[in-house]
């Protein structure tokens, strides 16, 4: 096969690619680490990074994920020891797992004196980009000419299945719908435990500061790179500024932000803002309300449901964001304009032409479609995780296990138990009396937007309440919150699983039933969904390297000035300081989630409360860039991104510009210092973190 031809050649020619290439349209967005605009680098800031520059950052960079998975968030190498700063809210998970009975990390958080004290985190995997390499023309070659995302998925998957045989970890990228593919091959390594600030501090403000400025958060945590048991000797690492930034001082940052969708047409956009985003937004509502009610409950309700909370309240925020910015500002109409002059310049070309084809009117004709249809499909594919992820793959199992033999139903349920005890009690994160609420909120949202004869509603109200269909759908789900019995269940195969007689299984059956009916809208999704890559190849063959592509969870580069903005009448400094956190909970009488940290009170004396805190930036903080390093030229660490500004949410569409009032936001690492040093006392760690900043002796 042509593809099997691709992958052992991928293998036998990697190289670190820098490309050095005149961009007309850069100065802003986030751009692959291989192939960043060197000429706006020269205009902008007065130096054109080098390969070693480049090499440097993407080496000193990191990807935190779960262990087997490529989608993550963002951290650095901060010391030649392995040491490695991310986001307290990247790893919060992770947090409350190691909890136990005696300790709390997620609430007291924690700080290892000695190496000895760092805590396995054996559900997250440290991954440094080590190799990329350009397969566009033998991708293009494997694939049909306009590929769809299953295929392009398809060859990642394959290519990913013969890194591993090499003992590596890779995946395939693809840039403007095809029109380039790069491999990008990850070392891979374990993961410990060595500083996490305790919640009062590392999530100050909770969900009601969450997208907005001023902020006063020490959203950061430290973790140590191991292999093979021991921690790791790095070469490439950013050091600790000193002092970090000021105003008007320029900020790179380097992250693994998870999607935008920047070139999408208006029709699309008016499809998001009319139809797709209402729903998601009536949804997210709905079940943070019901889980900050049930929260109030108990402590132990409030422990158990405050992550799925969090993020619930989160897409609360972003999708409320999105559809307000769609509603309210002039983006639909600027991109319409500007569709026609892409359309101008497409028409102009000959191989532009032939790439898009009749894209911009499938695209028109698709979402004539699926308007009167989407709201139903949203609420029917049930509220996304892994707790109903778990109960189709149950259902999935069920129905490939019948007829078969039992040695291949045993192989495939030892398959199957790595995955369900990832997700079951007491390690997971499944707890059934979360999941009801969620379903509550779910429900209640569904019944708020469809009309009472909505097939849906029919299925899952069968004339009741949300909270009672909740409660029916949920009866009896104990099963699909223990590990134990649920690989027993699949040890039985389909006897096991449908013998159960759990409703929730049986419920989903009724929705799989009603789903393949809609066959016709998954086709015109699909047609669309192709029609909108072969736009950007389009696109991609008229401007090229003038564009950066969409953000895919790859390493991006970008840049911008440590800049306030004004917000209405009033004026918004660049930076908040540990005083201004403590009159924000002054104002706020210190109640939750504004209280102050136990261990802030009895240190504040010891230091200046005038030390940064958080700061704002212009860099592009694209959605998904939680933990990247912010840096200066000489790639000392200046800050860690954690969140955007309300007017950076719609960064999804495109980038913010800086008079918009779109900011990113981190934590200074002034804080950092003064939180270890002076709060947390971790002088071990401070020890390693200042000899890692000292520069080399000549």
């Amino acid at each position: 096969m042509q593809t099997d031809r691709i992958i052992r050649r991928v293998f036998q020619c990697f190289v670190c690619a820098v490309l050095a290439v005149s961009f007309c349209e850069a100065g802003e967005a986030l751009w692959p680490i291989h192939a960043p605009p060197l000429d706006e680098f020269q205009k902008d800031w007065g130096f054109t990074p080098d390969a070693v520059w480049l090499t440097h950052v993407q080496m000193s960079c990191v990807k935190i994920a779960p262990k087997g998975a490529m989608a993550g968030a963002s951290g650095v190498f901060v010391s030649p020891g392995g040491l490695v700063m991310t986001n307290r809210h990247v790893v919060v998970d992770e947090l409350g797992k190691l909890s136990k009975a005696g300790r709390n990390v997620a609430r007291d958080g924690f700080c290892a004196m000695i190496r000895a004290e760092e805590i396995d985190c054996p559900e997250l995997s440290i991954l440094v980009l080590s190799r990329v390499n350009e397969i566009t023309k033998q991708a293009q070659a494997a694939l049909d000419k306009n590929p769809t995302r299953a295929q392009i998925a398809g060859l990642s998957q394959q290519i990913a299945a013969q890194a591993r045989k090499e003992g590596a970890a890779a995946e395939v990228v693809s840039f403007f719908g095809g029109a380039q593919f790069w491999v990008y091959v990850y070392d891979v390594l374990d993961a410990k435990l060595v500083f996490a600030p305790d919640e009062a501090l590392g999530r100050f403000g909770g969900e009601v500061d969450n997208f907005e400025f001023p902020r006063h958060s020490l959203d950061i945590a430290v973790l140590r790179a191991y292999r093979g048991g021991e921690p790791v000797r790095v070469t490439h690492f950013m050091p600790l500024s000193a002092k970090g930034a000021a105003d008007g001082d320029p900020v790179f940052l380097a992250g693994h932000p998870g999607e935008t969708q920047r070139y999408l047409p208006a029709t699309q956009l008016e499809f998001l803002r009319d139809y797709y985003l209402p729903a998601r937004v009536a949804a997210a509502r709905e079940c943070s309300t019901a889980l900050e009610a049930f929260m109030k409950t108990s402590d132990d309700a409030r422990k158990n449901a405050l992550g799925t909370f969090s993020q619930w309240a989160n897409q609360y925020k972003l999708f409320t964001g999105n559809l307000d910015f769609l509603k309210t500002s002039d983006f639909i109409t600027q991109r319409s304009k500007l569709e026609q002059e892409w359309q101008k310049n497409i028409a102009a070309s000959e191989n532009a032409r032939e790439l898009a084809g009749d894209a911009f009117k499938t695209v028109l004709d698709a979402i004539a479609v699926l308007k009167p249809k989407d709201i139903s499909r949203h609420f029917s594919g049930m509220p996304g995780g892994r707790f109903f992820s778990l109960a189709r793959s149950l259902n999935n199992f069920s129905r490939g296990a019948r007829g078969q033999p039992e040695a291949r139903v045993q192989a495939q349920a030892r398959m199957f138990a790595d995955f369900v005890a990832r997700v079951s009690q007491p390690r997971g994160v499944i707890n059934l009396d979360v999941e009801r609420v969620v379903l509550t909120g779910w429900l209640t949202a569904a019944q708020s937007l469809l009309p009472k004869d909505d097939p849906f509603l029919a299925i899952a109200l069968k004339g009741k309440t949300p909270a009672e269909a909740a409660e029916r759908i949920f009866q009896d789900a104990g099963p699909l919150a223990d590990a134990e019995r649920i690989i027993a269940m699949v040890s039985r195969g389909s006897d096991g699983i449908d013998g159960a007689k759990i409703p929730l299984l049986e419920f989903l059956k009724e929705l799989e039933a009603l789903n393949a009916k809609n066959e016709d809208s998954r086709t015109w999704d699909d047609r669309r969904d192709a029609a909108l890559l072969a736009i950007q190849r389009a696109l991609f063959s008229v401007q090229g390297k003038s564009l950066a592509p969409d953000a895919c969870s790859s390493l991006r580069l970008g840049w911008g000035r440590v800049s306030g903005y004004t917000e209405g009448a009033a004026s918004i400094p660049w930076r908040t300081t540990f005083q201004t956190m403590l009159d924000r909970s002054t104002a706020m009488q210190g109640k939750a989630p504004f209280e102050l940290s136990a261990r802030f009170s009895q240190a504040k004396a010891k230091f200046d409360l005038a030390t940064p805190l958080d700061f704002v930036c212009t860099a592009d903080g694209a959605p998904g860039c939680s933990g990247a390093p912010l840096f200066n030229k000489e790639t000392q660490l200046l800050g860690l991104l954690f969140d955007g500004n309300r007017h950076e949410v719609p960064s999804l569409y495109g980038y913010m510009r800086p008079e918009t009032g779109g900011r990113s936001i981190g934590v200074h690492v002034a804080a950092i210092w003064a939180g270890l040093e002076h709060i947390y006392e971790a002088t071990s760690l401070v020890e390693e973190l200042r000899a890692a900043a000292k520069p080399p002796e000549k």
